[in-house]
């Protein structure tokens, strides 16, 4: 059973910020100055706290107003609450924007540039030690369900995914990472001496690629250039780091992003630039339409905004 005390009527939040304005003034008159009221109803509001209380805060009986021993302790309680009320309203603006919480992030590992997801992902978080990030690593495939499922709120895949795959209902996607594309080519090859590479010197050329990838650069080939690129492929390989693998053993070419030759050094491989304009989403993120929380609208917001810094 609850008791009496408790089913007294609440005490009003601006009686306690009366009560310690007074507190700390210890004088009625420039405590209602200092609350932009005036002194008699600043009095009622005191009273009818110590009413509600049934407890006399205040020793007026001196020339000067003075807290009682009660006072006292009930004010530094009522800073406490008042420190906890502020911090609350903070924490809920945090919240509300998207700066604090946590967020369920996915990378899949076998797209490329997928290192520049943690990348991206710790220049975000850099100045937001409030909010908290958890990554994972899953396929593709595995996101979406793990989004549908509200597993994850955050998913990065390679972008090519996107463009060969239908994605579910309400599966929102925004590239997040573009760069130019390069040609990978074994050090011996003819067109290894060139500056640059357009797609017609390509057009007899036996490649080594992902389907889904050599589908996004026809793509790209048919919308910029109105060119229809069908190169033979000897070997589709969905591992990057394998189809360099072959690459570098001369059992093909490959088109990869521009930073590759970065990230990935093979003693018989080299890079040269492709003429395709314009530059090609590279890495995507993911996300549920029904689960854009104020967290989710904020980061990718900033995530798009981190990789336009980056790439300045």
């Amino acid at each position: 059973m609850l008791s009496k005390s408790l089913l007294k009527p609440s005490i009003e939040f601006r009686h306690l910020q009366s009560f310690l304005v007074v507190a700390e003034e210890l004088s009625f008159s420039r405590a209602a100055e200092r609350l932009g009221i005036s002194q008699p109803p600043l009095s009622r509001q005191i009273q009818r706290l110590e009413a509600k209380l049934d407890i006399q805060l205040f020793d007026r009986s001196r020339s000067q107003v003075q807290l009682t021993d009660a006072g006292l302790v009930f004010a530094q309680s009522a800073r406490q609450v008042m420190r906890q009320i502020e911090q609350g309203v903070r924490d809920a603006k945090q919240v509300s924007q998207g700066l604090m919480g946590q967020l369920m992030v996915a990378v899949d590992g076998d797209a490329f540039a997928c290192d520049r997801a943690i990348q991206l992902i710790s220049a975000y978080q850099a100045g937001l030690p409030e909010l908290h990030l958890q990554v994972e690593e899953l396929n593709a495939t595995a996101q979406i369900e793990a989004l549908q499922l509200r597993e994850i709120n955050l998913g990065f895949v390679a972008s090519r995914f996107v463009a060969a795959t239908q994605l579910p209902k309400g599966i929102m996607a925004a590239a997040v990472v573009r760069e130019r594309l390069a040609v990978a080519l074994p050090v011996s090859h003819v067109l290894a001496i060139a500056s640059q590479i357009s797609l017609l010197d390509l057009a007899d050329e036996a490649f080594v690629i992902a389907p889904s990838w050599l589908a996004y650069v026809r793509s790209l080939a048919k919308t910029h250039h109105h060119i229809d690129f069908n190169p033979p492929v000897t070997q589709s390989i969905q591992d990057y780091r394998l189809m360099l693998s072959f690459v570098a053993a001369g059992k093909g070419i490959s088109i990869v992003p521009a930073s590759t030759e970065q990230r990935f050094h093979y003693a018989n491989v080299i890079y040269r630039p492709l003429q395709l304009a314009p530059e090609a989403d590279i890495l995507s993120v993911i996300w549920c339409n029904e689960q854009t929380t104020p967290s989710v609208a904020a980061s990718i917001k900033a995530l798009t905004q981190v990789e336009e810094m980056t790439q300045a």
